[in-house]
């Protein structure tokens, strides 16, 4: 996957733009969150460790929930909101987040 160049990625100078998409990776993150919950939550009574898609769902859960905490450290380290880079590598690093999400993020990065 093609990481954006931090050369191309402007630092701005407030943090509202930043901090808004943060609010937008994160809201896309708990969506994906609550629709493997929701999956789980409907799944028939799996066989322990023999149903490969129950597990699969697990794992993507564990996943999800990683990359929010991951999103928080990150955000949090860029309490400024001023790096674009950060939140560019975020978006192309985030396997949460699906291609299309990726691509709205960026575009929204970008304006």
């Amino acid at each position: 996957m093609k990481v954006t160049s931090p050369h191309k990625l402007r630092r701005r100078p407030d943090s509202s733009h930043a901090e808004s998409v943060w609010d937008e990776i994160r809201i896309r993150l708990e969506r994906r969150r609550d629709e493997i919950l929701e999956r789980i939550g409907h799944y028939p009574a799996p066989i322990p460790a023999c149903d490969v898609d129950f597990n699969r769902l697990l794992e993507e859960r564990a996943c999800v929930f990683d990359e929010l905490d991951r999103l928080a450290t990150l955000k949090a380290r860029d309490s400024h909101g001023r790096d674009d880079h950060v939140i560019a590598e975020f978006i192309a690093s985030c396997v949460s987040l699906s291609d299309d999400n990726r691509r709205a993020l960026r575009a929204l990065l970008k304006k």
